[in-house]
């Protein structure tokens, strides 16, 4: 797999288009009801108009095809030794190390920044919760510090209902 990262600032949405192709493939099968950041959310990301937090994005490629995307957010002005490490593989690419080659692609840039501490999430259902993405983020050294459960409530299926205010 080749890692090429997504230069900024970004001039050819199709460029970003690559890593999104994997986020929303990953974010359909990991997180049900919860869309993908668009491309166009993305490409102001990048652009920096966040001023407490630099983004850098890499995609990984197998055969002219994007399998893996990486994100690294690092704050510029509080939790400066901190950064935020997504990594993301498309579902028919899973189980073939571009998950742990992005991840470790993300370390090395967060070590560069003198990062002394990473963040990460791992998104797995609580039926499995120890299944491939617990062993992929203790394969890293990561350890879990704190456990979170999202639920989703489809608003559309209220229609005619009437909620009470707390």
């Amino acid at each position: 797999m080749q890692v090429s990262p997504i230069i900024t600032p970004v001039e050819n949405l199709a460029d970003l288009g690559r890593f999104h192709s994997v986020l929303a493939a990953s974010f359909d099968a990991d997180h049900e009801g919860l869309p993908a950041d668009s491309v166009e959310e993305l490409a102001v990301d990048l652009a920096g108009v966040h001023a407490d937090e630099r983004i850098v994005m890499w995609v990984g490629e197998q055969a002219g095809r994007a399998v893996a995307a990486g994100r690294l957010s690092l704050p510029v002005k509080d939790n400066t030794s901190t950064a935020m490490l997504e990594v993301h593989v498309h579902p028919d690419d899973r189980r073939a190390g571009h998950g742990l080659a992005m991840a470790r692609h993300g370390l090395e840039l967060a070590a560069t920044e003198r990062r002394q501490t990473v963040l990460s999430e791992v998104c797995s259902p609580l039926a499995t919760a120890e299944g491939a993405p617990s062993a992929f983020a203790r394969r890293l050294g990561l350890r879990p510090v704190l456990e979170e459960v999202r639920r989703v409530l489809d608003l559309t299926a209220l229609e005619g209902v009437h909620i009470e205010a707390f």
